[in-house]
């Protein structure tokens, strides 16, 4: 039964292949970690970001919601990890002070929290609760909601006491969060607080997809194959699988990479002046 709805789907998706795209909206650029945030470019261009490169955002995107307790996961362990060295007498990272709330309990990275307090935008943010009890989705839910009124809950997570919010620059959000009695660290949401190091080479990739990795967009769109298993792969599949920007794999995405596949449009190139060949699809 299956089989006979997927070749349908793919039936559908040749007939309509070939009539004029739909243009994506233009998409206000927001503020992210490293790893969610990529450049986007028609051409590719071997140089230093040029003004027809514009930044998108990727937080949105379905492959945090599949991956999610992933992230949360691994900065949860760094947390447990490191924080009682964060939040000794010298209260910083290396030559990072440390932001305290009022009763002198350490939160953030004093210049995070600063940026993201006042500096205008959506600031995404990793905050990790502090439990008295048992954690669960539903609490984590709960206390993030709780935190700020208007903020925006975009993921929370099952297996750790964090959720990511939407930290509005300029508001008293982060003010209340750093305040927050339930709140035990506040960090760039799906990164990392010690840091990292990378190869610092310029790299471009080009969409290029091929008919079957159209229908392959097409059979997760219609929920008959699971996401990939590897996170870098799945990165890859769903970030460039998303021609139209708007965090979903759907046919409208399946039909636009048959075109590209077909020559008839040109896939969107993705380029990153930080990391190394390759090094953002790893992280």
């Amino acid at each position: 039964m299956k089989k006979s709805i997927a070749i349908c789907m793919i039936l559908s998706l040749l007939f309509c292949a070939f009539a004029l795209p739909t243009s994506a909206e233009e998409v206000l650029r927001e503020h992210a970690g490293y790893g969610t945030t990529m450049y986007l470019s028609e051409e590719y261009i071997e140089a230093d970001l040029p003004e027809n490169r514009t930044q998108h955002c990727f937080i949105r995107n379905e492959y945090y919601r599949v991956f999610a307790d992933t992230y949360f996961e691994s900065q949860y362990e760094e947390y447990c990890e490191h924080y009682e060295s964060w939040a000794d007498e010298r209260a910083s990272i290396g030559e990072m002070p440390m932001a305290k709330s009022a009763d002198g309990t350490v939160k953030a990275v004093a210049s995070y929290a600063e940026s993201a307090g006042t500096r205008e935008g959506l600031w995404y943010s990793t905050v990790i609760f502090r439990y008295d009890s048992d954690f669960s989705a539903e609490k984590n839910r709960e206390l993030a909601s709780a935190l700020s009124d208007g903020m925006e809950v975009l993921y929370v997570g099952t297996t750790t006491p964090c959720a990511v919010v939407a930290v509005r620059g300029g508001t008293q959000d982060m003010k209340n969060i750093i305040e927050s009695e339930s709140v035990a660290f506040i960090e760039t949401a799906f990164g990392s607080v010690e840091g990292f190091g990378v190869n610092l080479a310029i790299f471009t990739d080009t969409f290029a997809p091929t008919a079957a990795d159209a229908r392959k967009i097409l059979r997760y769109s219609a929920k008959l194959d699971s996401a990939p298993e590897d996170k870098r792969e799945a990165k890859e599949f769903f970030f460039k699988s998303d021609t139209d920007l708007d965090g979903v794999l759907t046919a409208e995405d399946a039909r636009c990479a048959l075109r590209i596949a077909a020559g008839l449009e040109k896939g969107l190139s993705f380029y990153n002046p930080d990391s190394g060949c390759g090094a953002y699809w790893n992280f």
